[in-house]
């Protein structure tokens, strides 16, 4: 039998999809070696897939990852398939510059430590962290969770109310921000995280749920 102990550049790890960053890869985002609208927000309260635990799980965290190519192919942006090969290889990732797709021991032990968040790029006091402790406080996704789970026909039409205010809200707010600022839905998506009515649908579907909406 033959055991691997190097990389075989198969790409596989690549095509599940960019890395979640860590405090260790803020210099890399600070520098624009990554920029900001090559990355996704995942907001606390969504439910992601957890490559650790091998399932959705409700994230109690911030996570900002690399994003993929497409929704429908997952394969990290910075993959270059013809050559199966990173264009970052230089500056990629803490995370995957300790994968190892024979032993993940290393990728475990690093995986939900110390994981950068927006504070951590966004200077404090300023017209962005403003409108992101705004957004925040008008589309929680903790709140939005809590209501899902929580949905019964007793509480439908007030629980429905709150979250079709997120939803026009959210919508209504990104709307405002392309027709006033030159910004891009990519940036928006790393700024405010994913369309609150793609989060609403995965909350949904987490907690098997059917949408009433």
């Amino acid at each position: 039998m033959t055991y691997q102990n190097s990389c075989a550049r198969c790409g596989t790890c690549c095509l599940k999809g960019g890395p979640g960053l860590h405090q260790e890869d803020l210099d890399i985002v600070r520098s624009q070696k990554i920029k900001k609208s090559d990355l996704v927000l995942f907001r606390q309260g969504e439910p992601v897939w957890d490559n650790v635990q091998n399932k959705i799980i409700l994230l109690n965290q911030e996570l900002i990852k690399i994003r993929s190519v497409t929704s429908k192919d997952n394969a990290c942006i910075y993959y270059d398939p013809l050559n199966k090969s990173c264009t970052i290889y230089a500056y990629r990732p803490l995370q995957c510059r300790v994968l190892k797709c024979w032993d993940t021991r290393d990728l475990e032990k690093v995986y939900g430590h110390k994981r950068l968040n927006r504070s951590m790029l966004i200077k404090q006091g300023s017209a962005m962290a403003d409108l992101i402790a705004e957004h925040e406080k008008k589309c929680s996704v903790v709140d939005t969770a809590r209501l899902i789970e929580n949905l019964t026909q007793e509480n439908q039409k007030n629980t429905l109310q709150k979250i079709n205010e997120a939803l026009a809200y959210d919508r209504s707010f990104r709307l405002t921000l392309k027709e006033k600022v030159n910004i891009t839905d990519f940036e928006l998506e790393f700024y405010f995280g994913r369309p609150m009515s793609v989060i609403v649908q995965s909350l949904f579907a987490y907690f098997k749920k059917i949408p009433p909406i």
